[in-house]
């Protein structure tokens, strides 16, 4: 380290306002990146959802509110949006993501079949 480099931080140091924690030595520069041991800092990123299981809750939201949409222009409004409703709050408590993924396929099956039944002018979902 150059002799300049030094005398600089020293001079920071002590004509600084700035408490010295915050211009830490070499000896103490670990233990200030660190957070002690026992520190009761959580991470924010401690309880996020996994990418897989993100990118699944945002395609059957949108799937929801593209129903909603659906049903909303249709006559039978009451019946099909109970319907719909309950289908998801039946299977919302599930946590397999595969049995999820599979259950979400069926679904789609049975709304685009129900569309094509009502006569309902949509595209299909996928």
């Amino acid at each position: 380290m150059s002799s300049f480099f030094i005398i600089t931080i020293k001079m920071i140091r002590r004509f600084s306002t700035i408490p010295r924690l915050y211009l830490p030595s070499k000896k103490n520069i670990a233990s200030t990146i660190k957070p002690p041991k026992n520190s009761k800092i959580k991470s924010r990123f401690a309880n996020a959802l996994p990418l897989e299981e993100f990118l699944f809750r945002q395609r059957v939201k949108g799937i929801y509110r593209d129903l909603l949409r659906i049903v909303y222009r249709s006559h039978e409004k009451q019946d099909l949006l109970r319907f719909v409703r309950d289908e998801f709050k039946i299977n919302g408590t599930e946590t397999d993501l595969n049995h999820r993924r599979y259950l979400l396929n069926l679904g789609l099956k049975r709304i685009n079949e129900m569309i094509t039944m009502l006569g309902i002018r949509s595209a299909e979902f996928q």
